[in-house]
């Protein structure tokens, strides 16, 4: 879950660092418009994104447990079944903006314009901040009561080393072996994504698995009542 959620932060960081640098070599910007018109897109992204991945993991964890008691015939969830139900959603929900958030990054550097800069940018943004109120959830949901602090503290120091912490310095590195290929880098960049979409659906299959067994054992339980 951690790992994947570095790989995003990677990429969030190297936008962050490089795209107003590569909107004024690249494209020929002023500088200061490529700020404002970068930090507008961020912005938008940043705050619409993260409220809706809460919006929507809620409403996915609402519907399948309603989906549970009526398709097995259980009068109520135990809490461990309410627990395998949060994370099974979690991982369902950031597995697909996952696999829709890697075309999104590479676009932009493959195909470059200006158009699909922004408008891929933007939807690779909003994409990924989509996914964190789920991932910060289900990281304390993962965890006991009294881990909870520990957990979220690890949680955020390894996205940041593993993240957005060395992103600006092999994305540097890259542009000075290549003599700043700007589309070749930022594109070498952008295929971190693809971690978090094989890490997330190992962790959607597993976690499928777990809460399909949970549901079984409490549905033969109350049948022998």
């Amino acid at each position: 879950l951690v790992i994947g959620y570095a790989a995003q932060t990677f990429v969030i960081g190297a936008f962050a660092l490089y795209s107003v640098q590569y909107l004024t070599a690249v494209f020929n910007w002023n500088e200061n418009e490529a700020g404002i018109s970068f930090g507008a897109v961020t912005l938008f992204c940043g705050l619409f994104g993260s409220a809706g991945g809460g919006i929507l993991v809620d409403k996915m964890i609402s519907k399948l447990s309603s989906q549970t008691r009526i398709q097995y015939n259980l009068t109520s969830l135990d809490q461990r079944t309410i627990d395998n139900i949060k994370v099974y959603s979690v991982y369902k929900l950031i597995s697909i903006l996952g696999v829709l958030a890697l075309p999104f990054g590479l676009i932009p550097f493959y195909f470059s314009n200006e158009f699909n800069f922004f408008f891929f940018i933007c939807l690779c943004e909003l994409v990924i901040f989509l996914t964190l109120s789920p991932i910060n959830s289900a990281i304390m949901w993962t965890v006991s009561f009294e881990l909870v602090p520990l957990a979220v503290a690890a949680g955020i120091v390894a996205i940041h080393v593993l993240g957005d912490g060395i992103s600006p310095i092999i994305i540097g590195n890259c542009l000075t072996n290549t003599d700043d290929d700007w589309n070749a880098c930022m594109g070498y960049g952008a295929w971190s994504l693809v971690v978090p979409v094989i890490l997330w659906s190992i962790g959607w299959y597993k976690s499928y698995n777990r809460y399909q067994s949970q549901i079984l054992n409490n549905s033969l339980r109350s049948s022998l009542m």
